[in-house]
Formats: C-alpha cells, sequence, structure tokens
C-alpha cells in the first residue's frame, strides 16, 4: 500500500509523523472568513525488488500535483466552523501507487472533494473539534491520516485540556466509509509535557474495534486491539535534535513499532534529516480504504530515510531525499507488503 510519505519528516522532525499536510485553519485575526492552504508538486523514482508474486523487479517514476484549501468560518468569539477542499493530479495510470486521495473509486487519476469539515471550539483552557478531521495519534507510529477524500477522513470528536506545562487530548473517533463497507471505531487518550526548555515528553493509550469488512480484508487476527506508546524530542544542541518514539500493540505477534529521527539545522534555510524506523505487520491501526495508517512509510518494514529540506522563504520550501525499506516478515497477516523498496523524491510546497 502507498503512503503520503516524508512531508512529515520534513515538517515535524517525528519522523513521517505527518498529520495533515494541512492542518485545518485556525483564526488569528477577526475576520469572520480566513483561508489558507498549499500546493505540492512531488515527484519520485521508485524501484520495486521482486514486485509481487516473482515478478521481476521494476522501477517506476511518478509526478503528482496537490491543492488543498481551507475555510474557516467564525460563528461566535468560541465558536467557528471549518471546511477543506482537496484535489489531486497524478501525470498516469501506473503511478497509481502515489495516489493520497481515495473516493469510491480510484481509477480517474483528477479527484477532488470537500473532506474535511466540522465545528471547532476553543478557550483559555480546552479545543475541541467535532466532525471529519485528520489525526494524529501519539507521535505518528500508531495512525496518521495524511490521505484525501471522501471516504478516509474518520468522524470524530476530538478534545485537549491545557494542563500547566503539556496537554492532554481525548478522541473518539469512527471511520467514513462508503456504502456496503463495516466502520471500524477507535478511542484515543493521549497527552503530553513539557519537561524543560529542551525536552518534551508524550504517552499514549487507543483501543480500535475493527468492523467485519477491515477485518477480513487485512487477516487481522484481532477484532479488538489495544495500544500504547510513549515519544518524545530532545534539543541536543541549537541546531541539532533528537526524536524518538517507541510503540507495542496487544496482539500476539508483529506488535511493536520504533522510530528516531535526528534533524540539523545547516543555516536559516538548510536542514538535513535523517531518520530510521521499524513497523512490525500489526502495530498500527488499518483503514479499509487506505490500508495500514502509520505515518511511517508502510508497515511490516523497516528502513531509513534521508532528506535535505530548503527554505526559500517562509511560505515555499524544497525537500529531496532518499527512502530504503525491507520487508520484516514474509508471512505477515496483511500481506499490505510485497517487496523491498528504494525511492527517490522531491517535493515543492507553496503555502499561502
Amino acid at each position: 500500500m502507498k503512503k503520503k510519505l516524508l512531508i512529515a519528516l520534513v515538517t515535524n522532525l517525528m519522523v513521517f509523523s505527518m498529520g495533515s499536510v494541512l492542518a485545518e485553519t485556525t483564526t488569528t485575526n477577526n475576520d469572520p472568513i480566513t483561508f489558507d492552504g498549499n500546493i505540492t508538486f512531488h515527484y519520485r523514482d521508485q524501484h520495486d525488488g521482486n514486485y509481487v508474486n516473482g515478478r521481476p523487479s521494476q522501477t517506476r517514476t511518478a509526478f503528482k500535483s496537490t491543492l488543498q484549501l481551507n475555510t474557516n468560518i467564525r460563528i461566535t468569539s468560541n465558536l467557528s466552523a471549518y471546511a477543506r477542499f482537496s484535489y489531486q493530479h497524478i501525470n498516469k495510470e501506473d503511478a497509481a501507487f502515489a495516489r493520497d486521495y481515495f473516493d469510491k473509486s480510484i481509477s480517474d487519476l483528477n479527484d477532488a472533494a470537500i473532506d474535511s469539515f466540522g465545528l471547532k471550539y476553543t478557550n483559555k483552557n480546552y479545543n475541541v473539534v467535532l466532525g471529519s478531521q485528520a489525526l494524529t495519534l501519539g507521535g505518528g507510529l500508531l495512525y496518521d491520516n495524511g490521505f484525501m477524500g471522501r471516504y478516509i477522513l474518520p468522524y470524530a470528536v476530538n478534545v485537549t485540556k491545557k494542563m500547566g506545562s503539556g496537554n492532554i487530548t481525548a478522541i473518539a473517533a469512527q471511520t467514513n466509509y462508503q456504502s456496503g463497507k463495516n466502520n471500524d471505531k477507535f478511542f484515543v487518550l493521549q497527552g503530553n509535557y513539557h519537561l524543560n526548555p529542551k525536552t518534551d515528553l508524550g504517552t499514549m493509550v487507543a483501543h480500535v474495534n475493527y468492523g467485519g469488512t477491515t477485518k477480513a480484508d487485512f487477516n487481522i487476527p484481532d477484532s479488538s486491539v489495544t495500544f500504547f506508546s510513549v515519544y518524545g524530542s530532545k534539543k541536543l544542541t541549537n541546531t541539532l535534535n533528537l526524536s524518538a518514539e517507541y510503540l507495542i500493540g496487544s496482539t500476539s505477534s508483529d506488535n511493536q513499532a520504533f522510530q528516531t529521527n535526528l534533524g540539523y539545522q545547516v543555516d536559516k534555510k538548510n536542514r538535513l534529516m535523517a531518520g530510521y524506523y521499524y513497523v512490525e505487520d500489526q502495530a498500527n491501526i488499518f483503514d479499509d480504504n487506505g490500508g495500514d495508517m502509520t505515518g511511517a512509510a508502510n508497515n511490516n518494514t523497516k528502513g531509513l530515510v534521508f532528506a535535505w529540506i530548503h527554505k526559500f522563504d517562509d511560505k515555499t520550501s524544497l525537500t529531496i531525499g532518499d527512502l530504503n525499506y525491507k520487508k520484516i516478515n514474509s508471512n505477515s497477516f496483511s500481506q499490505c507488503v510485497s517487496d523491498d523498496r528504494n525511492r527517490f523524491f522531491t517535493n515543492l510546497s507553496i503555502h499561502f
């Protein structure tokens, strides 16, 4: 399966911990209606070894362009409505592996939809989001929904409370599958704490109940799974940062994941990043439309990623990187991964 990969490595220092490529906008002025968004141009050259069922290895190239536009409508001083419009174009059919957009059919190369919408409430101590929304759980190893489309973002109640130097968040969510598929449900409690100016720590517990469709399609051994994770970041020097996350699930096998990342700020415009991840087959939440929802490149793989990020200005950046991963277990349940892979990629992102 595919993953909208590496944008978070580039922007967050948590390897593949990418949340939405464009988070829903928040009101930063007194205008009743605000807009923001981004346009990205992504190229990749991908080599797969022993691609599928013993077929010869192959190399594929792809180019995709993505537009996301966020709207925020202020209703009262504390309450607002939000919506997100997403559009994506892929230049050729055999580049479907690069797709981030999911709808009833993935046969079209041009896709557009209002795929996120709901209400947000904020005050001094609370932030509440109710509606269709992109979510990142923990540091992103378990679930990181950077996809787009009518049937890929879950409906959720997302409540965050400020507590001293940290936050605690409770989430109840249900998938939004098209007709004929059983929805999945998951419940999350996570918190983070700013230990000191150089150190942040977090922990998460999540429980998922799979519907019959997802359980059958991905050969999931348990219909109900609980996950635990700890994560954090450390500023080693003024220019060097380290982050990591460890996760374990309640399934009897293939239930652990780990990631660590190192970021070096060369100067004001240039940043170098390197990361390693290891995600076993059942160490993430599955989605019947999107497959493995780990923020890593794929479940049942371990790999390295390197990237150079150049910031032209506050709105425009270019990323050039390389990812290499290998399959962990040839006899995994889900069979989401069928090969080893190397991917060279570039990503030009323009925010407005």
